[in-house]
């Protein structure tokens, strides 16, 4: 096995290519104005854990509202300003939250999740 050349720059773990991020796009039913825009839908990103300082992840996953009222203008795009996220719908801040809390399951999560709906679904009769 070589010993690595300090002088030598680390080719393997820096040239890899940056993931683009995650994204949920998510409608709004209350667009937000701002000025003369219109903000009708907002794109979540998928949080770092550097954008998670300062909340708890149980908080998070509860959609408690002033958790959410700070974690949002750190994801969203476009950004949206505390004073509007703080002034949003609550059918909207309700939606916001439930894309940022799906970002927090492992795929078996959610297969395990697709699962339990599809028998749901299958157990419910159509009205």
């Amino acid at each position: 096995m070589e010993t690595p050349d300090p002088n030598q720059p680390q080719t393997d773990l820096q040239a890899q290519p940056e993931k683009a991020p995650v994204l949920e796009h998510v409608p709004l039913q209350e667009p937000i104005r701002r000025g003369t825009q219109v903000i009708a839908s907002i794109d979540v990103r998928k949080p770092k854990a550097k954008e998670l300082r300062g909340l708890t992840l149980q908080a998070i996953q509860q959609g408690e509202v002033n958790t959410m009222i700070a974690l949002i203008p750190r994801i969203t795009v476009p950004p949206l300003l505390p004073h509007e996220v703080e002034e949003m719908d609550p059918a909207d801040l309700l939606s916001l939250g439930g894309a940022i809390s799906g970002f927090f399951y492992t795929s078996a999560d959610k297969e395990m999740l697709a699962k339990v709906l599809g028998q749901i679904e299958q157990e419910t009769p159509n009205s």
